[in-house]
């Protein structure tokens, strides 16, 4: 059965229609920014504690980021859209995928209150997973500790997943989004489980790299989204479901006087007039640092050295762009 989508706590009261007898549940319950290898380990664990006992799964997350209510000043930029992050949640197959708002009445219950009324009289929990860091309710009050023990209270166990480690670090949000804003993308990937990617919408440009030779897509990112370490990558790329070798700047253009951050995206072996659709950039390694030059001759010469070491990584990288049936 495909995952069913819902959009409110409410709606967790599920039933197939009168008379049908509401299924008990196996709950997973996070923001789960990027959806990390950790994030995937803790719902494939709940799709088994699911079955094991007859449960539906169900994962429950927010469409915003606690933080936009509770912290205005210091929301974090996401490795993910909430578009993009529900798409990755919904390939691991739970039968519920439920993303609900984050508004500051919900910030102002107390722990009790939402294990009591959304997670046993509307969801009918059996099995609460959750991170091992993993907090809720008003001043972040909901420990692992205080929601097992209202767990024993209430009837459904707790079970605090992880830490999961790459490289002997814990994998968690925060330190992926470390790692990408050094432009460590290709750690970032490890702790993905897929490379690290962002989607634009084409702007209009100066035709700046035209005129060196190496035509460019200009992209507008959502401000909401994390970008990389300024510099050269090498990178794939997708546009109207083609895939392509990449070579991308990103940065703010110092050999012709600097100005706000560009995200531009060379397609290596493209000629002719792009679609004008979205594009979506993996972030395979990063080439160099971001670099004034003296001239516009002296930069298309590095652009072409650029190229000629984007082209040697991306033939060293799994997997090959003609294997490719989507972007991870």
């Amino acid at each position: 059965m495909p995952t069913q989508m819902i959009d409110s706590l409410a709606q967790l009261n599920l039933s197939g229609g009168p008379g049908d007898q509401r299924r008990s549940a196996a709950v997973a319950i996070g923001f789960f920014d990027g959806v990390h290898v950790g994030h995937q380990e803790l719902v494939r664990a709940t799709l088994e504690a699911a079955r094991a006992r007859g449960l539906r799964s169900v994962v429950l997350t927010f469409a915003n980021h606690p933080a936009t209510v509770v912290r205005p000043q210091a929301v974090p930029k996401l490795i993910t859209s909430c578009a993009r992050r529900l798409e990755l949640l919904r390939r691991l197959d739970p039968d519920v995928l439920c993303v609900a708002p984050f508004d500051n009445a919900l910030s102002q219950w107390e722990p009790r209150r939402f294990c009591a009324e959304v997670l046993r009289d509307t969801a009918a929990t059996r099995t609460l997973m959750v991170g091992c860091n993993f907090v809720l309710g008003r001043d972040r009050s909901g420990t692992v500790p205080v929601l097992e023990s209202l767990g024993a209270e209430l009837g459904f166990d707790v079970v605090p997943f992880g830490p999961v480690e790459r490289d002997g670090l814990a994998v968690s949000s925060s330190e992926i989004r470390a790692q990408i804003a050094a432009g460590r993308v290709e750690r970032a990937a490890a702790f993905l489980g897929r490379p690290f990617s962002v989607t634009g919408n084409q702007l209009g440009g100066n035709q700046l790299g035209r005129k060196l030779g190496f035509p460019t897509l200009n992209l507008r990112v959502a401000e909401e989204l994390l970008l990389p370490a300024t510099g050269i990558y090498a990178a794939r790329a997708r546009l109207a479901g083609q895939a392509f070798e990449a070579a991308v700047y990103l940065g703010e253009r110092a050999t012709f006087g600097g100005g706000a951050l560009s995200l531009e995206v060379h397609l290596l072996g493209f000629s002719g007039e792009a679609d004008p659709g979205p594009v979506t950039v993996e972030f395979v390694s990063r080439v160099r640092d971001d670099a004034r030059f003296a001239s516009a001759a002296e930069l298309a010469r590095q652009i072409d050295a650029d190229v000629a070491e984007v082209r040697r990584r991306l033939r060293e990288s799994r997997p090959p762009v003609d294997e490719q049936e989507r972007l991870s």
